[in-house]
């Protein structure tokens, strides 16, 4: 089963707590036994799928830590149909069963705390869907002057349609070990308190597993918005999503990108844009001050208390692209490797740091501790007489280097075209 990821906005949000006490001096309750402000980050699609939601709460000022909010009973309710949640892990929820928004369709979100809080949101309602048409990726400098490739799409709205859209990605790409070998390490039985060197045991053997070639993946982190309101029609052309540097390693073999485009009420479109507009800084400190951005979720016991993040509901339309480094940057050099990926003869063994009567030598650092702390990929063996350097006899290299899970999943995506 695909795993349910937590939702993309959750650190914007609480991002824009910090920025707000900063600047407006909010300052959430820090004393022992008192909570943050409730931070929620819900969604629902046309998608079929069991869909999610996050609750956590701010942390004092100053402090990174994230707080989960566990124990609580959801459920997303529509005229006709209520979806229970259940709590999968800390602060995510899911729905019991698969379902989806339906355009036209109106849908609230209530929440009950473990310490019978009730919150609810106000109902939205979906809007129409509107497909995109094409996704393809073309040559081009970006405005700091930088050569890359830009990837664009085309959709055409609906006659009905709210022409507010919001595009979210997921990349996938190619990762070529460029050191990999066909043996690895098996190293076991790892004493480092052994006196007065750490004992273990260590040998080659052939490959396990895939390790030359696996799938790396990332997904967009930043809200990225467009809409079509004063253009006469409701259509997306060349709209940009991302552009990637010629340099960037993730395009050097073959690269895919499945674009989403999602298409929001006018309150949730100006809810997101609000939240752009503080996640990327924009107006800094001498601009406009943003303030507690409201949205539309409630405290129903108490309504002096304020509660982050929105609910919404919105139609999705999705397209997958390819391209390989060859189709946009023919006869060119490929970018470098993400590591120089020197190859390196270490030190075989090191003094015990469990031994006291030596002086440490950890400089530098031992074959032993960096297999030990799973750091280098096996390139060789050194076969030559005894009498040279006997006790190191092993070529290695940094472990990404020459083993690409490193880096990604040894197993092909299911959507992979070669």
């Amino acid at each position: 089963m695909k795993m349910i990821k937590p939702l993309r906005y959750l650190p914007i949000l609480l991002m824009l707590l910090s920025i707000t006490a900063c600047l407006e001096e909010f300052i959430p309750e820090t004393e022992t036994g008192t909570q943050g402000l409730l931070v929620v980050d819900a969604r629902i699609t046309n998608e079929m799928k069991r869909h999610s939601v996050m609750l956590s709460r701010t942390s004092p000022i100053g402090k990174d830590t994230l707080l989960f909010e566990n124990g609580a009973q959801i459920q997303v309710v529509s005229e006709n149909a209520s979806y229970p949640y259940t709590m999968v892990g800390d602060g995510n929820y899911v729905s019991n069963t698969a379902f989806s928004a339906q355009p036209g369709a109106s849908y609230r979100l209530e929440i009950t705390l473990g310490n019978g809080k009730k919150y609810a949101s106000e109902m939205v309602t979906t809007p129409e869907i509107a497909e995109i048409t094409s996704v393809y990726a073309e040559r081009e400098n970006n405005p700091s002057g930088e050569d890359g490739v830009s990837i664009f799409v085309d959709g055409q709205g609906s006659p009905n349609g709210s022409g507010l859209y919001r595009y979210e990605f997921e990349e996938t790409y190619k990762v070529v070990a460029p050191k990999w070998v066909d043996r690895q390490f098996l190293f076991s039985d790892y004493d480092p308190c052994a006196l007065p060197v750490p004992t273990f045991k260590l040998k080659t053997i052939p490959e396990a597993y895939e390790r030359k070639t696996c799938y790396g993946a990332d997904d967009s982190k930043r809200i990225i918005q467009f809409s079509t309101k004063g253009l006469g029609q409701d259509r997306v052309e060349r709209f940009p999503v991302l552009f990637i540097s010629k340099d960037n390693y993730i395009i050097t073999h073959r690269y895919s990108i499945l674009v989403k485009q999602l298409v929001d009420t006018p309150d949730a479109f100006a809810f997101y844009e609000k939240l752009s507009e503080i996640a990327n800084g924009n107006g800094g400190l001498s601009g406009v001050q943003p303030g507690f951005i409201n949205g539309n979720i409630k405290s129903l016991d108490d309504t002096n208390e304020e509660v982050v993040g929105y609910f919404s509901s919105s139609t999705v339309s999705e397209m997958r692209t390819f391209f390989d480094f060859e189709d946009i940057f023919p006869g060119e050099e490929k970018p470098a490797f993400v590591d120089p990926c020197v190859i390196r003869r270490p030190k075989l063994n090191h003094i015990s740091y469990c031994f006291e009567g030596l002086a440490m030598d950890p400089c530098p650092v031992s074959l032993v501790e960096e297999l030990a702390q799973d750091n280098v990929a096996y390139i060789d063996t050194i076969t030559e007489s005894p009498v040279c350097n006997p006790v190191e006899p092993y070529l290695v290299v940094n472990k990404l280097c020459g083993d690409c899970t490193v880096l990604g999943t040894n197993v092909k995506p299911d959507f992979w075209e070669d």
